[in-house]
């Protein structure tokens, strides 16, 4: 694209021209200020209904904007939620350690006189070789 500097500004003065003439809506500068009042004076839980997500319920957007404005909410909450999920952890390892009516594998323990020989392993290939 070799253009020449001229060529290169005459799009943007052409909509430049065209940006001279644009006007605002009649009203606009009168109302402004009182729509800016307006939008200020009203409740952080009050939101239009665009603005609110139409999925959410409203008790899961007002623990949202809770945790947004207070840090110590927030992490207070996260701490809640850590604790929870670890005490889970841990309760479902207990239950999971718990005796079971089922006799396990372990029930058939192999003497410690004998060598143990896993399967799947070469007991042979570790064993002194004489000549």
């Amino acid at each position: 694209m070799n253009m020449s500097p001229d060529n290169e500004f005459t799009e943007l003065r052409r909509l430049l021209r065209l940006k001279r003439h644009e006007q605002p809506p009649p009203g606009y500068f009168h109302h402004f200020s009182a729509n800016v009042i307006a939008a200020l004076q009203t409740p952080a839980g009050r939101r239009a209904p665009a603005e609110s997500p139409a999925n959410v319920p409203g008790w899961i957007l007002g623990l949202l904007e809770r945790i947004q404005a207070r840090p110590a909410f927030a992490g207070g909450f996260a701490t809640i939620l850590c604790a929870g999920v670890i005490g889970g952890i841990l309760l479902f390892e207990k239950d999971a350690r718990a005796p079971m009516a089922v006799p396990s594998l372990l029930s058939e323990v192999v003497p410690v006189s004998q060598p143990m020989e896993l399967p799947g392993t070469m007991g042979a290939a570790f064993e002194p070789v004489t000549v």
